[in-house]
């Protein structure tokens, strides 16, 4: 079997030609020398980095410095605008505060203590001949603007009575009048019927035996509504009718109010 022998001009022809294609190996590039008194910089964030970072805007600009005591991103307060609490009145308009009222009670009439807390007094007015049934009459006082308005209480205490069928008493039955006395406006409602008491109003619940008759007045002014209600038998009512218009006739705001 023939041998391959490479002389030593061969060899040197071969070094030449693997040089001549680029296949000598590239040398090594020098490393740069460090400068003296330099550090590599930190790559390490704190928390706070992060935080910033993290409430930073997309423009890349931080927002400027929020008011003293507000989060970050709290609109700010005008300082000349007080904080609201509750229900406002509306401007200019003050809150209007109890009101005590006063009038003239008839000689006749029985001071007694009031059953319920809505009650602000209560009298027992005198029996007319042949009733034994007890007439009375309460003074209601829930505070300013309580309770309801005029044709809403009218209406309620309408629907307390009936004919002797059970029928509903039409309004064509009330008996109304209206005047003004000492800046305060009186609004007065006769009814007569077959009377069912109203528990809310400190009734039994109960719908009366014979014909009862109701006198109420309603009292609008500052500080009000005041209600002034008095039922019983129609004869009793009839003769404490003088009296309780007079009564009215003297309703006034208490001194100092």
């Amino acid at each position: 079997m023939p041998r391959c022998l490479l002389t030593v001009p061969m060899l040197f022809g071969l070094t030449a030609l693997l040089a001549s294609q680029g296949c000598e190996r590239p040398a090594d590039k020098p490393k740069p020398a460090k400068q003296a008194g330099t550090t590599p910089a930190a790559t390490t964030k704190s928390v706070e980095d992060d935080l910033a970072a993290a409430q930073r805007p997309l423009g890349g600009q931080m927002p400027a410095e929020p008011p003293s005591g507000l989060p970050l991103g709290h609109p700010p307060i005008d300082a000349t605008t007080p904080p609201t609490r509750g229900m406002a009145m509306p401007p200019g308009q003050p809150a209007d505060e109890p009101v005590q009222l006063s009038y003239d009670v008839p000689e006749t009439w029985k001071a007694e203590v009031p059953n319920t807390a809505m009650r602000q007094a209560q009298y027992l007015l005198p029996p007319a001949a042949g009733d034994t049934t007890d007439a009375h009459l309460a003074l209601l006082y829930l505070g300013p603007r309580g309770g309801a308005g005029i044709e809403v209480t009218v209406q309620m205490w309408l629907s307390q009575f009936s004919t002797e069928t059970g029928d509903p008493i039409g309004p064509e039955e009330l008996e109304r009048e209206s005047f003004q006395v000492n800046d305060l406006d009186v609004t007065v409602i006769a009814i007569s019927g077959y009377h069912t008491s109203s528990t809310m109003a400190g009734g039994t619940g109960e719908r009366s035996a014979t014909k009862h008759r109701l006198l109420g007045a309603i009292v609008s002014g500052p500080g009000g509504p005041w209600f002034f209600r008095a039922v019983g038998p129609t004869a009793s009512i009839a003769a404490a009718r003088d009296d309780f218009m007079l009564m009215l006739r003297s309703v006034r705001r208490s001194a100092g109010q």
